[in-house]
């Protein structure tokens, strides 16, 4: 198991799609200073990821480069993504993370 000294690390080496996505949101969020309090909810035990100033934000991850992705396409030509299960009245913003399969 590597050593993880910092976010990037943990970035690095997280495997899980949405997580990773939720991460990379979370470092871009604090790179700006006007934010004061940023806080990773978890989405799985809360209806949006991260609360933000107060403001809820849902991030929705999808890695588009992988067997279900191209088995979608076939099936359906105007696939683009597989961002689904958005419910706009749960959050105030979402943030929609899209990778490889190499993320």
């Amino acid at each position: 198991m590597e050593e993880i000294k910092s976010v990037s690390d943990l970035i690095r080496l997280c495997k899980n799609v949405s997580v990773y996505g939720e991460l990379i949101t979370l470092v871009e969020l604090s790179k700006n200073q006007n934010y004061k309090q940023i806080i990773w909810l978890g989405g799985s035990r809360h209806l949006y990821d991260i609360d933000c100033d107060g403001k809820r934000i849902e991030v929705k991850s999808c890695n588009v480069n992988n067997a279900w992705a191209e088995r979608e396409r076939k099936r359906d030509h105007s696939f683009e993504s597989g961002f689904d299960h958005i419910n706009p009245k749960k959050f105030d913003h979402v943030v929609c993370v899209s990778f490889t399969q190499d993320f």
